[in-house]
């Protein structure tokens, strides 16, 4: 069978946010230039595509699902940065040599 729905019933029912995130953290603040030196940026073909952190000297852990979007792009790691959009001289940026996936990892589970 089918079933008439009226506009308004697939109206939001939430009031829109005052302001729209823009990569940052919610009730968030700035972090002390430089205090997490382990923090990365893992990217792909020079854009950021999500967080990592440093575990050893040639190694960044970050979450499964990052490199399922990277597909055939140029994939990097940039370290010392405390922004990514200003320059700073600490920034290095890393080609990835290999990429390994956790073994338990699913594509169709993320």
């Amino acid at each position: 069978g089918s079933a008439r729905v009226s506009p308004e019933a697939l109206r939001p029912t939430c009031p829109p946010p005052a302001a729209q995130p823009r990569g940052r953290i919610l009730g968030g603040s700035e972090a002390v230039s430089h205090a997490r030196p382990y923090m990365a940026s893992v990217q792909v073909n020079g854009r950021h595509l999500c967080g990592g952190f440093l575990v050893s000297e040639q190694w960044v852990l970050s979450a499964a699902h990052c490199l399922e979007e990277a597909a055939d792009g140029k994939v990097q790691v940039l370290l010392g940065a405390h922004s990514l959009s200003q320059p700073e001289p600490s920034k290095r940026r890393y080609d990835v040599l290999r990429a390994v996936p956790h073994p338990g990892s699913r594509p169709d589970t993320i």
